[in-house]
């Protein structure tokens, strides 16, 4: 079934007409690139795909209460973040979650047959499990690693260069594991040691992910490429 639906979508700027009738979906557990020329309307399906533009005609269908992030061109953060508040602070509903389940867990050592407690353990277990969350000190510090950006963990992130910006985004995102990850030429920026780090982790995560990407030298195992003429090769 699939997560994301765009139906018969179309979208121009003043007279450049960029999609035209464009139908396209993306189930869950699906990894997709998308292919094509400079200007051919790729990161504008992106941005609808992720609900951050309108389009002129059709339909977007989203599967209920899902979770889609979208790595930004021009990333925002909040004023006076340094770079490890920075990538943290997508984190702050699982690092809570963390919290009330640690607290559950010790009152239902001495309460073990609170139904309420129980139940609510379980479905902050579940979102846990779900977002694999269980070890998240661990993770932003091997981010913070293998993105070079150990070095910067203090520095106001307002500072960095703007390649340095989008990989604090870029791991801020990755340790979130929304839904649906849409990347928007992920590897500029990144060395070659780094772009193995995040193809490691795109495979290991299994994200349902949908990224645009002249990288040649970046692979998607069992992805699925759509070029823009509506086309789409396993």
């Amino acid at each position: 079934m699939a997560i994301i639906d765009l139906l018969n979508i179309h979208k121009h700027y003043e007279i450049q007409k960029i999609l035209d009738g464009v139908n396209f979906h993306i189930d869950e557990g699906e990894r997709i690139v998308i292919v094509g020329k400079n200007g051919s309307g790729k990161s504008t399906l992106m941005k609808i795909a992720a609900g951050e533009l309108e389009f002129d005609d059709g339909e977007r269908i989203t599967r209920q209460n899902i979770e889609i992030r979208m790595l930004s061109q021009v990333p925002k953060f909040k004023e006076g973040l340094s770079v490890r508040e920075a990538v943290e602070a997508g984190l702050l509903e699982l690092q809570k979650a963390k919290e009330r389940f640690d607290v559950l867990s010790a009152e239902l050592a001495e309460d073990f047959e609170n139904q309420a407690k129980l139940k609510e353990h379980a479905k902050i277990s579940h979102y846990l499990d779900h977002h694999n969350a269980w070890n998240l000190d661990d993770k932003i510090e091997r981010v913070l690693q293998n993105f070079q950006l150990k070095q910067f963990e203090t520095k106001p992130v307002e500072m960095l260069s703007g390649g340095e910006q989008r990989r604090v985004s870029l791991a801020s995102l990755l340790l979130q594991k929304p839904d649906v990850l849409l990347l928007d030429e992920p590897t500029n920026h990144l060395d070659v040691y780094m772009v193995e780090f995040l193809e490691e982790l795109i495979l290991k995560e299994k994200f349902t992910l949908l990224f645009i990407s002249h990288d040649r030298t970046i692979t998607c195992y069992d992805c699925s490429k759509v070029k823009m003429n509506g086309t789409r090769e396993e």
